[in-house]
This record gives C-alpha cells, sequence and structure tokens, in this order.
C-alpha cells in the first residue's frame, strides 16, 4: 500500500470518526512540497485540531508487512521530526500495521474505528529507524483517546484560546513553535488578530535575533491588552513566556 493510501484511509477515519461523535474537528492535507523544518512549512502530512483545543500533527508512512520496515523512510527528513519534537511540536508517525478496513470491498459501519485501530503512532524519537517496534507503539485509536482526555482534562487549556481562531492552514512550524509548550501544557493566550500578526511576522524574519524577538512580543502584548481592555467579553489573560 502507497503513503497516499494511508493517509486517504486515515484522514477520512479521523473525520468521519470525530463526526460521529459530535466533536469539532478540522484538518488539512499538506503537499511534499509544503513540508520540512522551516518556519514557514508544516511538520507533518495532516495537521487536524480537534476542539479548537487538541493539535494533530501526523507524517503518514507505510509499513512493508514482509520486512516489517518503512517504506520511503527517509533519514533526512527522520532527523528535522526529531528536532521538531526536540523543540515541542507534537508530530507523530503513524504507520498501518493492519489491513485497513477503509479498503475493504464491503465495509462495515465501524470502519472508522477499526481503521484508527489498523493505524500505530510514534513520536519520532520512539521510532528510532525504518524498522519501527510495533508492539511498543499505541494504536491511532488508542492515542486519540489519551490525547483528547488529556486536553479535556484542562492540560491544554489555554491552547484553544490560542489556537481556535486559526485555521489548520495557519498551522506553520514557526507559529507552532511560539504558541505550543509542551514542556508547561500550555499555550500563549493571543487573540486572532496577534496569532495573524505573528505568523506574518515570523514568514517575514525566520532569522530574527532574541532581542528583535523579544521586542515583538512586546508589541503583540501590548496591542492584545489593548484589545482585550476594549472587549466586552475578555479572555483570560497570561504572561507570555519566551519561547
Amino acid at each position: 500500500m502507497q503513503e497516499n493510501e494511508i493517509q486517504t484511509a486515515c484522514a477520512d477515519a479521523l473525520a468521519v470518526y470525530f463526526d460521529r461523535r459530535k466533536v469539532n474537528y478540522r484538518q488539512l492535507w499538506t503537499y511534499s512540497n509544503q513540508q520540512g523544518n522551516g518556519s514557514n512549512r508544516f511538520c507533518g502530512d495532516l495537521v487536524g485540531v480537534v476542539e479548537d483545543c487538541q493539535l494533530l500533527l501526523l507524517e503518514f508512512k507505510a509499513l512493508n508487512h514482509g520486512t516489517k520496515t518503512l517504506n520511503s523512510f527517509d533519514s533526512t527528513q527522520f532527523k528535522e521530526a526529531v528536532e521538531m519534537e526536540m523543540a515541542g511540536l507534537p508530530l507523530m508517525y503513524t504507520y498501518d500495521f493492519k489491513n485497513l478496513a477503509y479498503y475493504d470491498s464491503k465495509r462495515a459501519n465501524t470502519w472508522p474505528l477499526d481503521t484508527l485501530k489498523a493505524m500505530k503512532v510514534s513520536e519520532p524519537t520512539a521510532l528510532k529507524s525504518a524498522a519501527p517496534l510495533i508492539k511498543r507503539h499505541m494504536t491511532l485509536f488508542d492515542w486519540l483517546k489519551l490525547v483528547t482526555q488529556a486536553s479535556g482534562a484542562n492540560l491544554l487549556e489555554d491552547f484553544g484560546q490560542a489556537i481556535g481562531r486559526v485555521l489548520p492552514s495557519k498551522m506553520r512550524n514557526g507559529l507552532l513553535m511560539f504558541i505550543y509548550s509542551k514542556k508547561h501544557k500550555q499555550a500563549f493566550a493571543l487573540g486572532g488578530d496577534g496569532l495573524y500578526a505573528l505568523y506574518d511576522w515570523l514568514h517575514a524574519n525566520p532569522g530574527a535575533t532574541p532581542k528583535r524577538l523579544d521586542r515583538k512580543i512586546q508589541e503583540l502584548k501590548d496591542a492584545i491588552a489593548r484589545a482585550v481592555a476594549q472587549s466586552k467579553h475578555p479572555n483570560k489573560m497570561k504572561r507570555l513566556r519566551k519561547p
């Protein structure tokens, strides 16, 4: 099976899975020329947002079921994925380890759930190589339950305030590395205008020095504070941490 077939099955399964549960879910498929470790690129094949608070970043690979190795494994891409994981981006490798119910000639009504259960996920550092440790990795279904329950427990309570106003198409690496903090399990509570402004600025200044970045953060902070003060229903603001 090819990677694009894996991606199609998984993306459709995710959309139907969340829809049947009446969960708000948005996703974006990215193209190879949009992907990479630059600030204006996407770090995965699929960018999804669940209930405006849980981010899904998935990199799809097809497993050769005979050799138990990943087809088209790219060592350079893998190194970049590890670097992005170290920077705090929750990128997950996703691969098939069973036949996908999505492609059954007579699909049962449970095909979305069955498809998600036939996929495994792994952080780049836990993947190790082109030969994944299949038995040690969670299914995509189990992982989704884990991360969505975590967000419901307010581990990422501020993340929704930050990304809820931004479409997945804006979820570029530079922006994500700024608003998402894996260490603190929270994000900066920026308003929508502030996020768009920061995205545009990062795009125009990919090599910004820390001092210039600090100044820009302060400008955004002041602008957002003014907007909140003028709002009839201001959001709770938190002090911005340096990225």
